[in-house]
């Protein structure tokens, strides 16, 4: 199957997304009409107050991107994805929804907490989103911490969905993490999460509520004390 271009509606308006794989879950939410995790992005706005500037961590196809950008109307929305599988699609996708806030540098980049390289492994064409970064010296795609890579910034609203890097990312974020009174939104995989409630404590932020949709991670929401 090539590359489709397929209507999506979201809060009285309309996208389009650039869709590829007729077995990949996200894309076939995307396919049938609506955003995926629909619930959970309606939940981020209703808690989220006036947001400027927005991290998407785990950016996919531009799903969460593109929904936040367009619904809260921020100065900033910067989304960071490292899988060379789908960058076509997360480019395109929202060029054909810009908004003036994104900042597309670190596309094509990892986080994690510490430099490095890395390469991309996924669990098959059916759970793309699922892909995982792996750490790996021959490896092609940069790996970079977020204190570095965003250079003294802070943000209202941080999404994180890594699949299984949450701690890393989150301990390479940490100064970003530090001086920001974010939202924050971080999927966990279940062996992860008592961990990722103690480092984000440490850095001021309690944990607020939870929205599990699959048995082996759920979303974590944080805010400032």
């Amino acid at each position: 199957m090539g590359p489709e271009i397929h209507r999506v509606e979201g809060f009285g308006r309309e996208f389009h997304f650039v869709l590829d794989s007729p077995v990949d879950h996200i894309q076939n939410v995307l396919r049938s009409g609506t955003f995926y995790e629909l619930d959970e992005l309606q939940l981020i706005t209703e808690l989220v107050n006036t947001p400027r500037r927005i991290l998407d961590v785990g950016a996919n196809i531009g799903n969460h991107s593109l929904y936040l950008a367009h619904r809260l109307d921020p100065e900033l929305t910067v989304p960071v994805e490292p899988n060379p599988r789908v960058l076509p699609l997360l480019r395109a996708n929202l060029g054909l929804n810009w908004h003036p806030s994104f900042d597309l540098s670190l596309v094509g980049y990892g986080l994690s907490d510490r430099e490095g390289c890395g390469i991309c492994r996924t669990k098959g064409e059916a759970n793309i989103g699922g892909t995982r970064l792996v750490e790996d010296a021959a490896g092609t795609i940069p790996i970079v911490t977020g204190d570095q890579a965003l250079r003294g910034a802070s943000f209202d609203l941080i999404k994180i969905d890594v699949e299984g890097m949450e701690n890393q990312v989150i301990e390479g974020l940490a100064r970003t993490l530090a001086r920001s009174d974010a939202l924050v939104f971080v999927e966990v995989l279940m062996p992860n999460r008592e961990t990722t409630v103690a480092q984000l404590a440490r850095l001021g932020y309690v944990f607020r509520q939870s929205f599990q949709r699959y048995k082996r991670c759920i979303n974590l929401i944080f805010a400032k004390s």
